[in-house]
């Protein structure tokens, strides 16, 4: 499988802010739009500690999604092959091109409301 085929397809959502679980549906999703298959899990890399993370493989191409309780996770392609330990697949359901958009959409709006919160107590605080 060509990375650069992935990144292309999945820039548009490189900068997005989703929590871990919805980046796995997100690029599941998104992916399986343009018929590539991928396989979901959720575990710890080898060499990794704390919280398992949420994780896309398609062939030898692996993409890290975050941390399985991130509310605010940017995915990122990994440049090495991961080793998983104590791997579970995990399904998701996919997602049509209208529920992506919904999703990137209350994305937008709850990071704008955050941004106007912060704006908020500034102003109180002046």
């Amino acid at each position: 499988m060509n990375v650069e085929l992935i990144k292309r397809t999945l820039a548009p959502y490189g900068e997005l802010r989703l929590s871990a679980l919805d980046n796995l549906r997100l690029i599941a999703s998104v992916l399986a739009q343009s018929d590539i298959r991928v396989e979901t899990f959720i575990a710890c890399a080898s060499g990794q500690s704390g919280r398992p993370r949420y994780w896309v493989q398609i062939a030898d191409i692996w993409i890290d999604c975050g941390r399985d309780n991130d509310y605010r996770a940017q995915f990122s392609f990994m440049l090495e092959p991961v080793s998983l330990l104590d791997a579970q697949c995990v399904q998701v359901a996919l997602l049509d091109e209208h529920r992506i958009a919904l999703m990137c959409m209350q994305s937008a709006h709850f990071d704008h409301c955050e941004s106007y919160q912060g704006f908020s107590k500034t102003i109180e605080l002046i």
